[in-house]
């Protein structure tokens, strides 16, 4: 999927690029998954702030969490495979 934002002055922001889910998926597989994924052994740590970058393929999807400490801060599918790291992250 593809957003934007119009502005009150009529411009657009720049096209962004979002994925999702695969329809098929519940949101126990979803959330699942993403636990799964961010309970392995992390590919970067960010240095700004210490969020640990995690990335795997379930059933055919990769996908990418990010995690600050314990917690899940994200967790999205990339959309392709060998996807390019997220911001703030290298591999």
């Amino acid at each position: 999927m593809k957003y934007t934002t119009q502005f009150p002055d009529g411009k657009l922001s720049k096209i962004k690029t979002s994925t999702v889910f695969p329809e098929g998926w519940s949101e126990s597989k979803i959330l699942e998954s993403s636990k799964s994924i961010g309970n392995s052994t992390p590919i970067n740590v960010r240095s700004i702030d210490g969020a640990t970058w995690h990335r795997s393929i379930i059933d055919g999807v990769e996908i990418d969490v990010i995690k600050r400490g314990n917690e899940i801060i994200s967790a999205y599918p990339t959309g392709t495979v060998n996807g390019p790291p997220p911001v703030g992250f290298s591999k």
